[in-house]
């Protein structure tokens, strides 16, 4: 696993942050891990395109 050093910030309304939020919570993952997993799979994803 990388080390993790890098850190980037979100800006979001009011709204779309509570609804992550419960979201994260019903899943019962951290919302940080939620987002590196979705950064994750637009790395692969972008990854196969380039190979294909």
């Amino acid at each position: 696993m990388a080390t993790r050093t890098r850190k980037i910030q979100v800006v979001v309304s009011e709204v779309e942050m509570e609804k992550f939020k419960q979201y994260a919570e019903s899943k019962g993952v951290a919302m940080s891990e939620i987002l590196r997993d979705y950064v994750k799979s637009l790395v692969a994803s972008s990854e196969r395109r380039l190979l294909d």
